[in-house]
Formats: structure tokens, C-alpha cells, sequence
């Protein structure tokens, strides 16, 4: 074979390889562009979050064909993609430029036995005319179905408040004038809010081509409910600790304000005034306390939070030393009578020993 054979030999060949890579490319991507047909439909029958959720309550009607699985997050108190869509979007269309790519720097055969000034074979450009409708049909497909997937956002809309609710709730505990009533109110929307999460938002949304990852979300929703009732439900038992121990000191006041002996004039005026203070006022002061204490005990039963034994066993305590004072004032009346009738005796005694 002589240099001119030898040159149409190798351009010959080289044209050969040029249309194998060639339809090798324009194959590959043909076939990308007929694995997304499965997911194109008219625009009008893409459907949104909310359709598709409905839809899968229904056993006999079809769910959507998906490829890939996007998992929802919690950042910056909103709910947001993990990988954002147009990152999506942008990565599956990287996919014909890597599959064109292949076809730059392909050397062709004679440069394994012998230099040439044609090093490699010609390159697929990306704007032949095949990969351009591939392009724009893939690009097409991947956007309708990710202006439908971009909504499921919203379904999440109702209960990103849960995610700022930390501050809420703190507010609402500092505030000391809250009534059972508005207690129980925030529990209750909590609970609700709970069932209404389990209800309405699934682990997974089978939108089509993407399946939607919701299981971190929702855990974390449903976490923020639990964690708000809890702290609610805390903060009345905090309450109840500190009423009790309050009642209590009180009641140590009035043992003390009530033993005190008529020994002296004033002290026989400080006694009848305590006695007067504690039985038309103190007492009814107390026992007040005492059962708006136990009514928010009560409160905390109905919503299911088991009371310690030990505390159950002070609040028995309090309630017999609540029921106790009356005893205490009547008994300190007593004692009051008597050191009247000494008193009286000793200064009677005085006078009569001054003449």
C-alpha cells in the first residue's frame, strides 16, 4: 500500500468511525430524551401536590412513575428542598453535555501506528440539530414537571409557624396572669395541630418523575406539637410546685402569728389582731389559693400528665394544714381568753399590792 492508499484508507476509516460516534452520541441521547417521555403529559394533566396526595387515598386509581427522590428540609424556620430545583433541573441537562462530551479528543486509528496531522476524530457539537430537539424536548419535560413539583412547598405553609413557636410559647409561660382557659386552649391546639399533621402531610409524595422525601419534616413538625404541650404542660406543674410551696409558708406564718403568748398588753393587741386578720381574710385567702391550685391539678390530669407521688404526698399536707387554721385561730382564741384573765389578775394583783 502506497502513501496515497495509505491516506484514503485512514480518511476513509476515519469518516466511518466520525458517523459511528456520531449516531453512538445522537443514539445515546435519543434514548435519554424517550426515558423522560415517560413522564411528559399535556400541561394541563401535571398534577399538584394537593391532587396527588387525594389521589393516593385511593387504592385503584394510578400513582406516578418516578426516577428520583428529593428530601424536604427545615432551614431558617422554612420548609425547603434539599437539593433546590433548578440544581435538579441543571444537573439532568449536564447529562447530554457529558454525553457529547465523550465525542472531543477520540483519536482516530492511524495515530496508534504513525503521527498525523488529524489527531482526532470530529467532535458531535451540541448544536446538531438531532441533540437540539432532544435538548429542548428533555428541557420541556424536566420544567413542566418541576413547576408542579416546586408547589409541594405549599402544603407545608400552614404549619411553619411550628418552627417559630419556641419563642411563642416562652412568651406565653412568663406571662403569670394566663387562666386555665388559655392553658388549655394552647394545649389544645397543639393536639390538634398533631392530628391535623399526621392527617394532612404524607412521609412520601409521589409527584411525577420526583418522589418527595417528607419524613424529616413531618418528624420534626410533629416533634415541635409534642415539645410545645410539654412545655405548656410543664410550666403548670412549675406552678402547682410553687403554689404549694407558697401555701405552705403561709401556713408557717399563721403558726407563728398565732402563737405568739399575751404576756404584755401589746402582745395581747398583736395576737387579737392576727386572730381577726387570719380568721376574716387570711383563711379565706388561703383556702382560695388551695383550690385553684388543685383545680389546675385537676388540669393536669385530663390532659394525661402523671403528678410524682412525692408531690402528691405535700399537696396532702398543705390541704390538712389549709384545713387545719380554723383550728388554729379557735385554739389561739382560747389561749388568748386565758392570758387575758392573767394579765387582768396580774395587774389586779399589782393594784392591790400598791394599796
Amino acid at each position: 500500500m502506497n502513501k496515497k492508499q495509505a491516506y484514503i484508507f485512514f480518511e476513509s476509516n476515519a469518516t466511518l468511525m466520525d458517523n459511528q460516534l456520531r449516531n453512538l452520541i445522537t443514539d445515546s441521547i435519543v434514548a435519554y430524551r424517550e426515558f423522560f417521555k415517560r413522564f411528559e403529559k399535556e400541561k394541563s394533566e401535571y398534577k399538584f401536590p394537593q391532587q396527588i396526595i387525594e389521589n393516593e387515598k385511593d387504592f385503584r386509581k394510578d400513582i406516578e412513575d418516578v426516577f428520583l427522590v428529593v428530601k424536604m428540609i427545615c432551614q431558617d424556620r422554612s420548609v425547603i428542598f434539599g437539593d433546590s430545583l433548578s440544581y435538579i433541573r441543571s444537573e439532568l441537562l449536564k447529562i447530554i453535555d457529558n454525553i457529547v462530551d465523550v465525542s472531543r479528543k477520540f483519536q482516530r486509528a492511524e495515530n496508534s501506528i504513525a503521527r498525523s496531522e488529524k489527531t482526532d476524530l470530529w467532535p458531535v457539537s451540541l448544536e446538531d440539530e438531532v441533540i437540539q430537539n432532544c435538548f429542548k424536548d428533555i428541557e420541556n419535560i424536566i420544567q413542566h414537571n418541576i413547576d408542579a413539583i416546586s408547589h409541594v412547598t405549599e402544603i407545608f405553609d400552614k404549619y411553619i409557624f411550628l418552627l417559630r413557636e419556641d419563642e411563642v410559647v416562652d412568651r406565653f409561660i412568663s406571662n403569670n396572669t394566663r387562666t386555665r382557659k388559655e392553658y388549655q386552649d394552647e394545649i389544645n391546639k397543639y393536639e390538634k395541630t398533631y392530628e391535623a399533621i399526621k392527617k394532612e402531610i404524607p412521609f412520601y409524595i409521589r409527584m411525577c418523575m420526583i418522589n418527595i422525601d417528607c419524613v424529616e419534616v413531618k418528624n420534626i413538625l410533629l416533634d415541635q406539637c409534642t415539645e410545645m404541650r410539654r412545655r405548656l404542660i410543664r410550666a403548670i406543674y412549675g406552678n402547682i410546685h410553687d403554689q404549694n410551696a407558697y401555701i405552705g409558708k403561709e401556713y408557717e406564718t399563721i403558726k407563728e402569728q398565732l402563737n405568739i403568748k399575751g404576756e404584755t398588753a401589746d402582745k395581747i393587741v398583736e395576737l387579737e389582731e392576727n386572730i381577726t386578720r387570719i380568721r376574716d381574710f387570711k383563711d379565706k385567702e388561703i383556702r382560695n389559693s388551695f383550690k385553684d391550685m388543685t383545680d389546675w391539678l385537676f388540669m393536669l390530669y385530663n390532659v394525661g400528665f402523671r403528678v410524682p407521688e412525692e408531690d402528691l404526698s405535700k399537696i396532702n399536707i398543705t390541704s390538712k394544714n389549709v384545713r387545719e387554721i380554723m383550728d388554729l385561730v379557735n385554739k389561739a382564741e382560747e389561749n388568748l381568753s386565758q392570758d387575758k384573765d392573767k394579765f387582768l389578775n396580774k395587774l389586779r394583783d399589782t393594784r392591790n399590792a400598791f394599796g
